[in-house]
């Protein structure tokens, strides 16, 4: 799995320096979001829009659904009409709270690892 990760963002990130390349913004920016959604485990070829749209489309996701509500006001119904059907099978890691905080966690543990432990037990 962590072999699939790297390899996530090392597409996204060739993708990335093709964009700057070409000198082109929206290639530039495209792939600066692909990049950041590799980052968070999902497929390097997906935007984060798509993914919090099918999230959002399959239920109970709290993350996405205000990640939604939020690009609504760049763009009225922006995850819904930025869906990709046919990307998105390299995810590994489902974009809710639970990523959130174990990114969090996973950044922060070397260096708070005193007060993390207490907070953690109080949260869970």
């Amino acid at each position: 799995m962590i072999l699939k990760y790297i390899n996530n963002i090392k597409t996204a990130f060739i993708g990335l320096v093709m964009a700057l390349i070409s000198f082109k913004p929206m290639p530039i920016l495209v792939n600066l979001d692909f990049l950041a959604n590799a980052i968070w485990g999902g497929d390097p070829q997906e935007s984060i829009s798509s993914r919090a749209g099918k999230l959002v489309r399959a239920g109970d996701r709290k993350f996405a659904y205000y990640l939604c509500r939020a690009l609504n006001f760049i763009s009225k119904g922006h995850c819904e009409k930025h869906i990709q059907e046919n990307e998105g099978s390299d995810e590994l890691i489902v974009l809710d709270r639970g990523a959130v905080i174990g990114t969090i966690l996973f950044l922060t543990w070397p260096y708070y690892s005193d007060f993390v432990m207490p907070f953690i037990r109080v949260v869970l």
